[in-house]
C-alpha cells in the first residue's frame, strides 16, 4: 500500500491537490492511502504514533509550525520518505534544502506539474523492487514481492499476509504460485506458500517466521522445504 501525507491550510487547495494526486498515483498503485491534514501539529502527532508515509506533501506557509520546520521533524525520524513542497512563493524554494525535499511545486501550477512529479517520483520509490500484478475481482493490484510474508488459502479466499495488515482477495494459490515463482516463496501446505526470506526456521511440523508465527507444514512436502530453503541460501 502507497501512504502519501497532504498538508495544506487551504481547504479549497486540499481537496483539489487530493482528487489530483489520487487520479495520478492510482495508475501505479490501486492500494492507496491519502490523509490530509490543515496543520502539522496533528500530522506530527499522527507520526510520533505508528503511522508512516512514503510521500509528504507539504505545504510551506502554514502558521505556527510551516512546512520547513515540518520537513526538517519528519527526515530527522524518515530518511527515505519523499518529501515534496507545495507553495505560491517560488523565492521560498532554497529554504527547503535542507530538508532533502525530492521536489518543489508551485501552487499556481499543480495541476501541471504533478504529473511529472508523481511519474518521477513513483519510478524512483520503484527502483530496485520486484512487483507482481494481479487481476482479482474487476479490479487490478499491484505488489512489491519482497513484502509478502506468506500466502494462506481458506475457500477460496486468499489471505496475502504483509508484515503490516492482511489483504483477502479471491484468486486461485496455484495461479499465484506459479506468478511467484522465481522469487523465493516456498509451498509449504496445500493451503500455504511463504516468502523463504521470513522464514526463521523448519522444525518438526512447523515453519517458524521470524515474527515468531508459526504455519503448518505438511509431512508430504517437508523434504522438499527443506531442499528448496537450501537451494535459496546457496
Amino acid at each position: 500500500m502507497l501512504r502519501i501525507a497532504l498538508c495544506d491550510d487551504e481547504k479549497i487547495f486540499l481537496t483539489h491537490a487530493r482528487k489530483v494526486i489520487w487520479e495520478e498515483a492510482y495508475k501505479w498503485d490501486s492500494e492507496l492511502q491519502i490523509d490530509c491534514f490543515m496543520d502539522y501539529n496533528l500530522l506530527i502527532r499522527q507520526l510520533q504514533g505508528e503511522k508512516t508515509y512514503e510521500i509528504f506533501f507539504l505545504d510551506i506557509d502554514i502558521p505556527e509550525i510551516n512546512g520547513i520546520m515540518a520537513g526538517k521533524w519528519i527526515r530527522k525520524h524518515n530518511r527515505d520518505a519523499l518529501i515534496i513542497y507545495l507553495s505560491g512563493r517560488a523565492d521560498r524554494v532554497f529554504e527547503t534544502f535542507a530538508c532533502r525535499p525530492y521536489s518543489f511545486i508551485r501552487k499556481e501550477l499543480f495541476s501541471r506539474e504533478i504529473k511529472g512529479v508523481m511519474r518521477s517520483a513513483f519510478e524512483y520509490i520503484d527502483r530496485g523492487k520486484e512487483y507482481i500484478s494481479i487481476l482479482a475481482g474487476g479490479k487490478q493490484y499491484k505488489w512489491d514481492v519482497n513484502k509478502i510474508v506468506y500466502v494462506e488459502c481458506t475457500n477460496r479466499i486468499l489471505h496475502i499476509h504483509f508484515m503490516d495488515r492482511v489483504f483477502d482477495i479471491y484468486y486461485k494459490l496455484g495461479i499465484l504460485e506459479e506468478q511467484l515463482n522465481g522469487h523465493g516463496f516456498i509451498r509449504i501446505h496445500k493451503g500455504y506458500l511463504v516468502n523463504s526470506k521470513y522464514i526463521f526456521c523448519v522444525k518438526n511440523n512447523v515453519v517458524m517466521l521470524d515474527n515468531g508465527e508459526e504455519l503448518p507444514l505438511s509431512k508430504y512436502r517437508a523434504l522438499e522445504v527443506k531442499k528448496n530453503l537450501m537451494e535459496l541460501l546457496e
